[in-house]
Parts: structure tokens; C-alpha cells; sequence
């Protein structure tokens, strides 16, 4: 009911009418995009049509402008409220292989803000792995002693919920504790089975510095730090840490495109009063992800907001980005 609700308040011209009583500059958040087999455990990327009917939606109703561009009418106060900014996170091959062709065909700039550790080694994201062991049928039970977690995966139902349950956890523990996650939800697979799925779901796949190197010598495409190894900067996260991902990230970046690295994006959206201070000393621009606030000359400069687009169907791509952020009253 929901959903025909939707696609009838689409059809109807309600998400264009939002729009046009709620302008204000908008940052996207974008992940991958792919040849999705299963969007269950490839749930980070967008099937290939349904990005381009959203970029299609942006192209018709936005000015996509570069994140430079951004930067300077923020400071010259001078945006128009019809700007849209292009972001992808943490720098899957898939925006090499797939999204690339896409808007370099439109001539449409984006950002990809990139995990520096997991481009130098391949390692795949804590939540890419997480999805791979518990959603696909490679194990019937799944054992994560530091969580406390050994249950029988009986359904599908229960895969999503055991799956879900650790994601929220890693997401709220530190560094260590997500690297001794990852570690075991690994140890759960047999031998060679995590490079099998690898193969067969190809979206969760870092860039290698190489591809990254050739998106930003083609023009169009602005690399950005995503920290190094995609922490998320919390209050549980040792704040000397998050200096050092940050710093590092950084200076990693530089080395490998011999390119300034002027903007930053926080993992997760995670974000403190004390990462924020670091953000501004040695970045132009952060971003966080908060769909409920206006991009506006008031927003702190480390956490510029962003809407994260999510994968459904293109109706509710429609409603809720120009539903969000809200109108201040």
C-alpha cells in the first residue's frame, strides 16, 4: 500500500511540487553502482538502470556542479538553490568501471572519497565482508566470538536480522574491536570461499590506486580522503586515532595522485565536536550524511550535510529528496 501510495503521489506531480517549495543546494551520497545479482548482500550499490533514471531526475532538475564549485558559491555566498553535488564513498571499482562511463558520457563532475588503506591493500570494507559471510549461502551458522554471537542461520529472515545486529555493533565499536569483527566473521567461511565471492559479487571490490590515479588524470573527478581505514569518528574512537586516519588518509592521497587533497567525507556519517576541529585544520570541506538539515552559509564547514541515496525504485528516489532536507520554518 505504501509503495502504490508513492508511485501515485509521483505520478501526480507531488514530488516535483516538493521541490519547488523546498530549493536549497543538496550533496548526494552515492556508493556503487553495478550489475547487482543480489541486492541483499550487494546492498551498497545501485542497479545500473536505476542510476541512471536518478541521474536523469538530477540532470532535469538540478545544476550539477562540481564540489569546487560548491566550495566557492558557499563562500561567496552566491548559490542559486538549484545546485546538485555528485559524491561516492569509500571507492569501489565499480565507479571505474561503471559510473565513469556514465557521467563522463553527460559530462557530469563527481567526488569519490576514498579508504586509503583498503585502496592500497584490496581488503574488502568490515561491512561488505559482514554481508558476504552471514547473507549468502556459503555457511549455515555463523560464530563471532568478541560480539558473543553463535547462531544457527535458519532462514533468510533470521541471515538479515543476525547481519544487521553486528552491522549496528561494528558501526558503534572502535577500530580494534572492527578489525577483530572482521576477522572472524571471516574465519566462519572455508578455505577460498571468500575469494569466490569476491568473483561472483564483483561490487564490493576496492579501486587500486592505479584506477584511481587514471578517473582523476581524465578531469572531471575530484579525489577525496575517507579516512584510511574507513573508522567511524565517534565518541567510542580514541580521538588520537581519528587525528592520525585523518592526517594519514591525507597525506596518502597526495603521494599517490600528486594532487592536493582538499575535501573529506565521514565514514558512516560519524562525526564529534573534537573531529570536527581536526577536519577544518587541515581540510577545506568535510561532509557528514544528516538528510534532515538544510545546506544553508550557517553549516559547520567539517560536516557540510549530505542525503544518502539508498536503492529501491526510482518513485522513491523522487520523494525523498525533494521531501529532504526539511524546510526551516
Amino acid at each position: 500500500m505504501k509503495d502504490k501510495l508513492i508511485r501515485l503521489f509521483v505520478k501526480c506531480g507531488g514530488s516535483l511540487f516538493f521541490l519547488h517549495i523546498n530549493r536549497c543546494p543538496r550533496v548526494f551520497c552515492f556508493h556503487g553502482v553495478d550489475r547487482v545479482i543480489n541486492p541483499e548482500v550487494e546492498e551498497e550499490s545501485l542497479p545500473e538502470d536505476l542510476f541512471l533514471q536518478q541521474i536523469n531526475f538530477l540532470r532535469d532538475n538540478f545544476e550539477i556542479i562540481s564540489i569546487q564549485e560548491f566550495e566557492y558559491r558557499y563562500h561567496t555566498k552566491t548559490f542559486t538553490n538549484h545546485e546538485a553535488v555528485i559524491t561516492f564513498d569509500d571507492g569501489y571499482e565499480s565507479i571505474f568501471r561503471v559510473v565513469d562511463p556514465i557521467l563522463r558520457s553527460y559530462d557530469i563532475p563527481y567526488t569519490v572519497f576514498v579508504s586509503a588503506h583498503n585502496i592500497s591493500t584490496g581488503q574488502l570494507f568490515t561491512t561488505s565482508v559482514n554481508r558476504l559471510v552471514i547473507r549468502t549461502d556459503s555457511i549455515n551458522r555463523v560464530v563471532v566470538p568478541s560480539l558473543a554471537i553463535d547462531e544457527p542461520l535458519i532462514s533468510h529472515e533470521k541471515r538479515i536480522e543476525v547481519s544487521n545486529r553486528i552491522s549496528r555493533l561494528f558501526k558503534a565499536a572502535d577500530i580494534d574491536t572492527t578489525e577483530t569483527i572482521d576477522k572472524e566473521l571471516q574465519d566462519n567461511l572455508p578455505y577460498g570461499e571468500l575469494d569466490k565471492l569476491k568473483r561472483k559479487y564483483k561490487s564490493v571490490i576496492p579501486m587500486s590506486w592505479d584506477q584511481v590515479r587514471e578517473l582523476e588524470s581524465r578531469g572531471g573527478v575530484t579525489i577525496g580522503s575517507h579516512c584510511c581505514r574507513h573508522i567511524s569518528c565517534h565518541n567510542n574512537q580514541d580521538i588520537t586515532i581519528v587525528e592520525k586516519e585523518l592526517v594519514e588518509s591525507k597525506e596518502i592521497i597526495e603521494r599517490e595522485i600528486g594532487k592536493e587533497c582538499r575535501y573529506f567525507a565521514y565514514p558512516n556519517g560519524c562525526f564529534t565536536t573534537e573531529s570536527n576541529d581536526i577536519v577544518r585544520r587541515i581540510y577545506s570541506m568535510g561532509f557528514s550524511i544528516v538528510a534532515e538539515e538544510r545546506i544553508d552559509y550557517q553549516n559547520d564547514l567539517a560536516a557540510i550535510p549530505r542525503l544518502y541515496v539508498f536503492g529501491r525504485d526510482i518513485e522513491t528516489f523522487k520523494t525523498f529528496i525533494t521531501r529532504y532536507p526539511f524546510k526551516r520554518r
